[in-house]
């Protein structure tokens, strides 16, 4: 599963080599979330599920029917989508664009995929990570306990604000 948007940013044209080389290949699904009208109407014959605009519930359901989220942006201030992925057990698989590295850490790592990798690299490694069921299994739990890490984490400092705030 991939959120396609336009700017030179966000890498539409690496996207759009993902969705044509899978189209090609067997045993893969392609799924799309998208805001943008254009994009859904260029995508949505190519893919397997073309979402334009999905509320929350739409959302989640597909990430948990996902094995892989790919997140191709040049940069991210924080790459949430990836992290809401995370969060369904969706694996992260990103070009390190900044902000993804505060979550993607342990063996999530290794999805990192440098900026000036070529695509057949790209290609290769993300090709490799969907053929190996067990890997795929461990890092959907380590995504999973690592989103509740910091969704409870989160938490904590919240209600410890609101505790300081209150005691001024």
């Amino acid at each position: 599963v991939m959120v396609l948007r336009k700017s030179h940013v966000k890498r539409l044209d690496l996207y759009l080599q993902l969705i044509t080389a899978t189209k090609k290949s067997v045993g893969i699904s392609c799924a799309v979330i998208t805001p943008e009208d254009e994009i859904a109407a260029r995508v949505s014959e190519s893919v397997d599920i073309c979402l334009l605009r999905p509320s929350r519930e739409e959302m989640r359901t597909l990430y948990q029917r996902s094995k892989v989220f790919v997140l191709f942006s040049e940069r991210e201030g924080f790459g949430l989508p990836s992290l809401e992925a995370m969060g369904s057990g969706c694996v992260p698989f990103c070009r390190d664009s900044g902000g993804v590295r505060c979550y993607m850490i342990g063996g999530l790592a290794q999805n990192l995929i440098p900026l000036d990798a070529p695509f057949a690299v790209i290609q290769e490694r993300l090709y490799t990570l969907l053929s190996d069921r067990e890997k795929l299994q461990e890092l959907s739990l380590e995504a999973r306990q690592i989103f509740l890490n910091g969704a409870g984490e989160s938490k904590q400092k919240r209600e410890l604000a609101l505790i300081l705030l209150s005691s001024t």
